[in-house]
């Protein structure tokens, strides 16, 4: 299934800006005519000029293909993992959950305690790392008989 219309904001800017874009095929866009939608900050030359800059980033440095690798690397460390608490990992790039058999919250708390966030579901950890995942680094997981993390 392929959507008409997809609406993307938020990291077009990298985070330095309000930015978001429509993106569909150009028969669709071509329904659309001034005045037919509206936007905060549509049409700003700064937040233009920031969201093309954040792509360009993107593409110079190839961040969707290092995505890939990272993420490879860090769901097989965390598949290895040996714990009881584990039901399941999953995800795609660096977008990683960790699906426990127990209550997320107390490995939610443990890893802020370390400089990680992580967004907390009933039973699910998800990351999205950044700098601080680097193959040449260990990484702490859960374990049944420990403390979280």
């Amino acid at each position: 299934m392929r959507p008409d219309i997809t609406i993307v904001g938020k990291a077009l800017s990298g985070g330095f800006y309000p930015v978001s874009a429509v993106l569909t095929d150009e028969d669709v866009l071509g329904l659309f005519q001034p005045g037919d939608h509206g936007s905060t900050f549509g049409g700003n030359p700064l937040g233009s000029a920031i969201g093309r800059a954040a792509l360009l980033v993107i593409v110079e440095e190839n961040l969707v293909e290092r995505s890939r690798e990272l993420g490879a690397y860090f769901k097989g460390r965390l598949e290895r993992i040996e714990s009881d608490v584990i039901q399941e990992v999953r995800g795609k790039g660096l977008f990683i959950g960790v699906e426990l058999k127990v209550a997320a919250r107390p490995f939610a708390e443990a890893l802020r305690e370390r400089g990680i966030l992580c967004k907390r579901r009933t039973k699910l950890c998800c990351a999205s790392p950044r700098r601080w995942l680097l193959p040449r680094k260990k990484l702490i997981g859960p374990s049944a008989t420990s403390k979280p993390c």
